[in-house]
């Protein structure tokens, strides 16, 4: 999975949510020999959050083939909702309007989400929960004692 970030660097994240590469996006187009439109592409025939598993039987290299010789019209046809896809990744819905509010963390569904879904050692994860707690208990104090 690709992710850029709004300073323009771009990490590569493997299939177990670990970073495999990180780098910058012009670096990147560059010696791939890609337009940002072209790696957009080469992202939906691999597979995205809005087309999971992607077009059958093309990998990383396929796709960048594909693109590179101007194929992907061929491919169109295999991918529902294209042309909304491409427009996601182009123009993202972004909003300002949100509140942030802190409420107690789900400790279980962190901690199974980390160490089973993320393949995260237990021994890492469980000393960083436990100061999640900690900040969250002094956080919910002060709070209260701000009445007092």
């Amino acid at each position: 999975m690709l992710y850029v970030n709004e300073r323009g660097k771009i990490a590569v994240i493997g299939k177990k949510g670990k970073l495999l590469r990180q780098d910058r996006i012009e670096e990147v187009l560059k010696r791939l020999g890609i337009t940002l439109d072209d790696l957009i592409d080469m992202a939906i025939l691999i597979g995205t959050d809005y087309n999971r598993g992607g077009v059958k039987g093309i990998g990383p290299k396929k796709a960048l083939e594909i693109v590179k010789n101007k194929k992907i019209g061929q491919y169109i046809k295999y991918i529902p909702n294209y042309q909304e896809i491409k427009e996601i990744f182009k123009n993202p819905r972004v909003t300002d309007n949100y509140e942030i509010k802190l409420e107690r963390p789900d400790i279980e569904g962190l901690k199974k989400f980390l160490i089973e879904e993320m393949d995260f050692s237990e021994k890492r994860v469980l000393p960083h929960i436990k100061k999640l707690e900690k900040i969250y208990e002094r956080r919910k104090q002060s709070t209260l004692e701000a009445w007092f």
